[in-house]
Formats: structure tokens, C-alpha cells, sequence
């Protein structure tokens, strides 16, 4: 059965997850680094609801969801990039991803 996690605010380093797991991180952008074909990178996308009359709502401002789905056995290394609208900071954090055959 894949996984779904959510990495907020605390990125790992390294991470160990399965195949068909699906990382949701709360960033702006990232770059592949290695392990091309072990992970498919999404995104960045910008959040939006849907109105009660099938509508799409986009706010204004910079995307912040990337999406990284674990394809198979291996290691991606990745950097993500982070921005603070309120501070104008920015920064950036790499992670290495460990991917398992699921069980």
C-alpha cells in the first residue's frame, strides 16, 4: 500500500521510504541532483479550492507544494528551496531520498 507524507517544517536529511510512496513538501521549487528515474518530481504548484459551484480559486502569491513520488529502488538526492514572503528569506535544504521495494 503506498504512503502518503507530508514534510512541512522540518526536512530530514536523509530519508528512508518505500516504492509508490508520495512525498508532499511545502516548497517553492527543487532540483534533482542524482538518481534520475527513481523518484518523478511535481510541480510547484500553487494552492486552490473548489467553490461550491465547481469553480477553481487561486490565491495570489508563489507556488509552494512540490510533489515527489518514490518510482523505484535507489537514491535521489534532491534540494529543495524555501521562501518567507513576510521576511523576503530564502534558503535551500537537500535531502537524500533511500527508496525500498515495498512489502
Amino acid at each position: 500500500m503506498a504512503r502518503l507524507f507530508n514534510l512541512n517544517s522540518t526536512i530530514p536529511t536523509e530519508l528512508l521510504i518505500e516504492v509508490d510512496d508520495l512525498l508532499v513538501v511545502a516548497a517553492i521549487g527543487c532540483i534533482l541532483k542524482s538518481g534520475t528515474g527513481n523518484v518523478e518530481i511535481l510541480g510547484p504548484y500553487l494552492p486552490g479550492v473548489i467553490d461550491e459551484n465547481g469553480n477553481a480559486i487561486m490565491p495570489m502569491g508563489n507556488p509552494n507544494t512540490v510533489l515527489i513520488l518514490a518510482r523505484r529502488p535507489g537514491t535521489a538526492t534532491i534540494v529543495l528551496f524555501f521562501s518567507d514572503l513576510l521576511s523576503g528569506t530564502s534558503k535551500s535544504s537537500t535531502i537524500r531520498i533511500n527508496i525500498i521495494a515495498g512489502y
